[in-house]
């Protein structure tokens, strides 16, 4: 017997025919303006797709945690993972970080290089 708890979910644009995936893995597109199929083992997943679904139409996805709004700093892609520095700030994680937890990742596009508030996916935390 199958069980659910209280779900935490967030509609996204099906970048995909999802139609025959529901309850998969799914993760924000390249673009980061919708959400498709996990399809290698290293892509992170954002949560489990809840619905069937047509590319354009309403996906909704059980996410990975908790949302909260978290100040940043510097520019940030969506799914995109977040550590802390020191301020207390989240800043994007980048290729060859290593040696820090990431603690969230991005549900919006951040585009601002100045600090401010963006909407983050508690995950985690994991080491890198």
């Amino acid at each position: 017997m199958a069980y659910e708890g209280l779900l935490r979910t967030w509609n996204f644009t099906a970048g995909d025919d999802m139609s025959t995936s529901g309850y998969q893995f799914k993760a924000v597109s390249f673009s980061g303006t919708s959400v498709v199929p996990c399809l290698t083992v290293t892509t992170r997943p954002l949560g489990i797709l809840q619905n069937t679904c047509s590319a354009g139409q309403n996906a909704e996805v059980a996410l990975i945690g908790s949302i909260s709004k978290f100040k940043m700093t510097g520019a940030v892609t969506t799914a995109n993972g977040m550590i802390g520095v020191t301020s207390g700030y989240g800043v994007e994680v980048t290729s060859g970080t290593s040696g820090n937890y990431v603690l969230a990742a991005m549900l919006d596009n951040f585009s601002s290089a100045a600090s401010g508030v963006a909407t983050v996916l508690i995950v985690g935390p994991s080491y890198i």
